[in-house]
């Protein structure tokens, strides 16, 4: 876990199991499904790769995948995916390469239809989400970790959780312009409690403030209890869920002495 702690975003972040590297994305790389695809791709760090199957229909494909490239010692190599590696839902799969790929040279398909559509990429580990903080849930945080989260001003300025901790928030790069942030009530509450056994009872108590803000304002319109609100506007972006909604509650019975194990009470 520590070997996860990035001291200059002031978060944990995800790394590759393998290499041990969190490089940004080199490769995205959309398209029609033909039989073979030259790619010719070299990366310049390790890389995984992640594929995209879109089926023209929602019916699943008997179909072999092919990558060739090259390992991070130059040396050839050729994985295939079978269709028992895949698991499709609603007209989708999307497979990892179980390789490190310093280069990729090709891509064949066998067992898909010309109407199918594919997107293959590398796996992008630059981008931090919420569930970056949940070392501070199990405690795995040192105290210096704990003050460097709480010292990001990505994450943790007072204009940044208005209505609560959003899903992702800047890292490495600037978020997409279009991109709608929303703040996940039941990862919000995750992170309360991580606060609270890190001894962060003033910040757990301020984000919990925020975070009811937009509960209950939403309660005029039925909306208070659904999982996902807009990060700009507190407006409830999701179908509604309400145990996602009355969790936020019971933390708050709990800190008063109400403690309650069910949600009805």
């Amino acid at each position: 876990m520590q070997q996860c702690w990035d001291d200059r975003l002031g978060s944990f972040i995800y790394r590759d199991l393998e290499s041990g590297l969190s490089p940004d994305r080199e490769l995205f790389y959309p398209g029609r499904v033909q039989r073979e695809l030259t790619i010719g791709k070299a990366f310049l760090k390790p890389q995984r790769l992640q594929l995209h199957l879109f089926a023209a229909d929602e019916h699943t494909r008997a179909c072999i995948i092919r990558l060739k490239g090259t390992d991070p010692k130059g040396s050839p190599i050729e994985e295939i995916i079978k269709s028992s590696d895949l698991r499709w839902v609603l007209g989708k799969a999307h497979p990892t390469s179980l390789s490190l790929y310093q280069s990729i040279q090709s891509i064949t398909f066998d067992g898909l239809q010309p109407e199918d559509r594919f997107v293959l990429e590398t796996a992008d580990f630059s981008q931090p989400d919420i569930s970056c903080l949940l070392p501070l849930l199990t405690q795995s945080a040192t105290p210096e970790m704990i003050e460097g989260i709480i010292a990001n001003p990505a994450l943790m300025a007072e204009n940044e959780r208005l209505f609560g901790l959003a899903e992702t928030w800047k890292g490495r790069h600037e978020l997409p312009p279009a991109l709608t942030v929303r703040i996940n009530v039941l990862w919000n509450t995750l992170i309360i409690e991580g606060l609270l056994r890190s001894g962060q009872t003033e910040l757990a108590a301020d984000l919990f403030t925020h975070l009811m803000t937009t509960i209950t304002a939403g309660l005029a319109h039925h909306d208070g209890f659904f999982p996902f609100y807009n990060k700009g506007d507190d407006c409830r972006r999701e179908t509604g869920m309400p145990l996602p909604g009355w969790h936020p509650w019971g933390c708050c019975w709990n800190w008063q002495g109400f403690g309650s194990s069910r949600q009805t009470e």
